[in-house]
């Protein structure tokens, strides 16, 4: 045999036997012992507050002045948006109760109809009520359907 193969016969262990560095190993297996590893000291900059300092402000008529400029146009700016505001919800308010109103008068008369109908006895009224050409005409047959309605009403109840 030549060396290779000698050397290569010499690493291998025969089955169920462990080998350390060639030799047979026979002692009881241990816990591994693993070194000790520690996270490295870090320098970082001092990351505290400042000293407290004090701040003296010494105000002249001049700097009130201009102070009181810059406050007092940015406080108008301010209650200008809000007057302009206030102005565009009042007036998107309004369209609202308009377009409220309208619905609620359209379905008021829609009703008051509906009464004036089935309270009538007198059909020929009710024609000239929804049909009369002149409004002089409408209104006078409004009116007696009206008053035929109250006097059932106070019959029904009176």
């Amino acid at each position: 045999m030549d060396l290779d193969q000698q050397q290569e016969k010499d690493t291998y262990a025969s089955s169920g036997t462990l080998c350390i560095d060639r030799q047979n190993f026979t002692e009881a297996i241990t816990e591994p012992m693993l070194p000790h590893l520690s996270p490295p000291e870090m320098n970082f900059p001092d990351l505290r507050s400042p000293p407290v300092m004090d701040l003296t402000l010494t105000i002249t008529p001049d700097t009130a002045a201009v102070i009181i400029n810059v406050v007092q146009q940015s406080l108008l700016h301010f209650f200008e948006s809000i007057v302009k505001t206030a102005r565009e919800a009042w007036a998107q308010l309004k369209k609202a109760v308009k377009e409220v109103s309208r619905c609620i008068a359209r379905i008021a008369g829609k009703c008051m109809d509906i009464i004036l109908y089935n309270a009538n006895g007198l059909p020929k009224w009710w024609h000239l009520y929804k049909h009369a050409k002149k409004r002089r005409t409408r209104k006078k047959y409004r009116r007696l359907l009206m008053q035929q309605l109250t006097r059932k009403l106070a019959a029904a109840f009176g």
